[in-house]
């Protein structure tokens, strides 16, 4: 489906946006509560993070990246798993309510916060499966900005609640609601899915369940291991000091996101890999998750580590300075995030591997907490805490390489991440050796921060494009056309798309953003040759829809490569291009600069937006020149002549019979004599540039025996509103109206080069057209007008003056006069012969090679 995406980058970006906002809430909420109330809050939250494992329902939310992997075989259990989660969360808040009485002072949390919690508990399970389901069925953007949007409003509606009551209870109120509004919208994104259909089936429900039970439990037994520090310690400790140890433990939203966003799509993806029994594929996907997340997650740790002390000056103030030895220890746990330790047990479908590792390290966490809590206190559970999540990842290691069936450096990017170290490394040592220059620690982490980042990220980066030029992969690329309509630009298109898609190293889609349902075009050939095809129709003028649409096809498909054709493109892929940050390279084949002659204004608009591809193509010598003239650096201007798909004989049939038949499914229900005739054809869209009116003068000029002796036939789509009628309109007033014929536009264009015996253009102005080149070709005899676009044609071509219609006459009459001394087959023959060297020079092979080179190497 046209939404689906691959990356994890959708994910990271929009729900990041909403991380963001989560990660200033509490920098604004130490300055509107006390400490104690701060630590009423942390511990609520708390209890809300870890909710979907205390209620063992992780391993349904969790079970829809397995099943979706064979969807829709596997559509009963994905309402089976929704069934289930309401039920269950339902039954198990109503138990709680009754028993809160008694539950409330045994983990020290007041009664009336202890009984929102379970009310808004449901909705919460609910929602946040809600979201799981959507990006599991490949809807990504639809699911994050779900998700993203939820965490906007409720970040915005509880920082409003403790502006206006300085109460934590109204807050916890306020959360409530937005859980409330949140499960609303989710249902109705996927009401008519069908997916969130309730369904009672004890067979599905043992399915469903002999998965997820195992994984729930291990989530439960995970938050034991995630979780127990703050767990034991909010007993423990009293609010204030609690508060200053969960603000010690910061937590950065977007890192959580990033991570979870890279598993939530490597997850299904492996799952496929494995299902494919293609396990060196599925350990390269889980080496380039761990590269990409070691990538942002080790300078987020080393940087925790290093300015420990002015980050908390900055974001909660001095009277929080207790925090800092906890957030310095605290940081090693992103670095945990970087090795996902269950990711290939879940793809697997393997929740009892999920179970035991919980179930074996759970009693050890449980163990070292409480004892290093009585000697250390909160120091040493922190400790503890770490020990436990460094250990089960050196632990998983081994049943990844068995499931892999590799060693561990292919699905361990050992390489990379010890270039990350490295870089990582020398940015601390200079953040750390510039610290005696600064009084104060404010100041120091302001100026050194970002030069921290930049040596980092600058080497990181200059180390992987590196690696990425020196070791090309498949390179991804994007053919944007404004329609599929069956002009020459857009077969030029599918001619492109056709041989990229065959040759190995390119991966290509093709896109359009003014598709009309109905309309004739080349939708059916792309689909037929396997090209990956993607159509919406934009709405009149400016569409900022459309450039949304082309960001989620970029980094859902993994775009580098966006080629787009002539100006409105240009337009759409230059925006996208600086909103992607650089993650495509752009280039523009530019077919015509027509555009220029019909309105003046696209000269400000092509001289602008071309500031913007890595390259310029031009069709033809012509058009370079045009580009030239507008002021573009001839340097940057690359001339790549269009190509044809010839066929390996002549089109043009010598057999009358043949030709006869073939002509009369082109155009059924004609006199008997008109199929015997000479056929003349003017193969072009319907525009008052491609010269159909000029055509027609040369009909007038034409001697009534030769008119006698010709049918004149117009082949193309209209493009100029209007125009068609005028043609219709003209030809009512011209001799030997009943051989003059406007066909329509045509999906096999060659069909008619081979039905006809003469083929003849009156265009104005043209880049590099397929259609005289095709017809030369084919051994056609070829009659155009005298314009620069055409004169590559000179070889093969019989010319006129396009102010002198009596030429093209004259034109026509001769060719007709070698036929009749020839004969009809040799002439043919001939054309067919003396073409041989264009058909070598401008065919599609020659074309795409050009493009793939240019694709590469530029």
């Amino acid at each position: 489906m046209a939404d689906k995406s691959t990356s994890h980058w959708p994910i990271s970006l929009t729900n990041g946006f909403a991380a963001v906002l989560n990660l200033f809430l509490p920098l604004v909420l130490v300055r509107i509560l006390t400490p104690d109330q701060m630590g009423q809050y942390k511990i609520f939250f708390l209890y809300v993070m870890i909710s979907p494992g205390l209620f063992l329902l992780s391993g349904l939310s969790n079970g829809l990246y397995h099943w979706v992997g064979k969807y829709p075989d596997t559509k009963p259990e994905v309402r089976q798993s929704w069934t289930l989660l309401v039920v269950i969360s339902l039954l198990l808040c109503a138990i709680g309510l009754i028993l809160s009485p008694w539950i409330a002072p045994l983990i020290r949390i007041p009664l009336a916060d202890l009984r929102l919690f379970l009310m808004a508990m449901p909705f919460g399970l609910a929602s946040e499966f809600l979201e799981d389901l959507l990006i599991a069925r490949g809807k990504i953007w639809t699911g994050s900005f779900y998700s993203s949007g939820a965490n906007v409003l409720r970040g915005v509606s509880l920082l409003a609640a403790a502006w206006w009551t300085r109460s934590i209870e109204w807050v916890i109120l306020v959360f409530v609601a937005g859980a409330l509004i949140r499960t609303l919208i989710g249902w109705l994104l996927l009401f008519k899915t069908g997916d969130i259909q309730p369904l009672f089936s004890r067979d599905k429900s043992v399915k469903v369940l002999r998965y997820a039970l195992p994984v729930s439990i291990a989530a439960l037994a995970g938050v034991v291991l995630q979780n127990l520090d703050q767990l034991i310690l909010s007993v423990r400790l009293s609010p204030e000091a609690f508060a200053f140890y969960a603000m010690g433990c910061l937590m950065i939203p977007p890192l959580f996101v990033f991570e979870i966003s890279v598993n939530r799509v490597l997850i299904p993806r492996l799952s496929q890999a494995f299902a494919a029994k293609d396990k060196t594929h599925a350990a390269a996907l889980f080496s380039e998750s761990v590269s990409e997340l070691f990538r942002f997650l080790l300078p987020a740790t080393i940087g925790l580590m290093i300015f420990s002390d002015p980050i908390v000056r900055i974001l909660f103030t001095e009277r929080y300075m207790p925090a800092v030895p906890f957030m310095r220890v605290y940081a090693l746990y992103y670095l945990c995030f970087a090795l996902p330790y269950d990711s290939v047990a879940r793809a697997l479908g393997d929740g009892k591997w999920i179970l035991r590792a919980a179930l074996l390290f759970a009693p050890f966490s449980i163990g070292a907490t409480w004892l290093a809590v009585g000697h250390w206190g909160a120091m040493g559970a922190l400790i503890a805490f770490l020990a436990t999540q460094f250990t089960i990842r050196l632990y998983s290691l081994d049943h990844q390489r068995r499931s892999f069936a590799v060693t561990y450096s292919k699905f361990l990017p050992f390489k990379d991440m010890g270039v990350q170290a490295g870089l990582a490394a020398a940015a601390g040592a200079f953040a750390v050796l510039s610290r005696p220059l600064f009084s104060d620690p404010r100041m120091w982490f302001f100026v050194t921060g970002p030069i921290f980042m930049v040596i980092y990220f600058g080497g990181a980066y200059a180390v992987y494009l590196r690696k990425r030029s020196a070791h090309p992969a498949t390179i991804h690329v994007l053919e944007l056309a404004q329609t599929l309509g069956l002009g020459g630009l857009e077969r030029m298109v599918y001619s492109l798309a056709q041989e990229l898609h065959q040759r190995p190293g390119f991966k290509v889609l093709v896109a359009t953003y003014d598709h009309q349902g109905g309309d004739p075009s080349l939708e059916t050939q792309f689909r037929e040759a396997g090209i990956p095809l993607v159509q919406w129709q934009k709405r009149k003028g400016f569409s900022l829809r459309s450039v949304v649409r082309l960001l989620q096809i970029i980094f859902s498909n993994d775009t580098r490569v966006l080629h787009v054709h002539d100006l409105g493109p240009l337009i759409y892929g230059s925006i996208a291009k600086v909103l992607s940050l650089g993650h495509v390279r752009l280039f523009v084949t530019l077919h015509t600069l027509l555009d220029i002659q019909h309105n003046r204004r696209y000269r400000f608009y092509y001289r602008f937006f071309l500031r913007f591809p890595d390259r310029i193509i031009a069709v033809s010598t012509g058009v370079k020149s045009g580009l030239v003239a507008l002021g573009i650096r001839p340097q940057r201007i690359e001339v790549i002549p269009n190509g044809v798909a010839f066929s390996l004989s002549s089109l043009v049939s010598n057999i009358p019979l043949e030709k006869q038949t073939l002509r009369k499914r082109l155009m059924p229900g004609l006199a008997p004599h008109l199929y015997a005739g000479r056929w003349m054809l003017c193969l072009a869209r319907l525009h008052a540039g491609k010269g159909q009116d000029l055509v027609l003068d040369i009909w007038r000029a034409l001697s009534k025996e030769a008119r006698a002796e010709l049918s004149l036939f117009f082949v193309g789509q209209e493009t100029q509103a209007g125009y068609r009628e005028y043609l219709d309109q003209k030809i009512l007033d011209l001799p030997d109206r009943e051989r003059l014929f406007i066909a329509g536009p045509s999906e096999h264009p060659q069909d008619w080069i081979q039905a006809s015996d003469l083929f003849i253009s009156g265009s104005l102005l043209e880049g590099m057209p397929l259609a005289p080149l095709e017809a030369a070709g084919s051994g056609l005899p070829t009659i155009l007008s005298d314009i620069e676009g055409h004169r590559f044609l000179s070889p093969w071509a019989h010319y006129f003056d396009v102010k002198k219609p009596e030429e093209g006459a004259q034109r026509i009459l001769e060719i007709l006069a070698t036929l009749k001394t020839a004969g009809e087959t040799k002439f043919f023959d001939d054309r067919w012969g003396a073409a041989a060297a264009l058909r070598k020079r401008w065919d599609t092979p020659t074309m795409a090679a050009s493009y793939a080179e240019t694709f590469q190497f530029n």
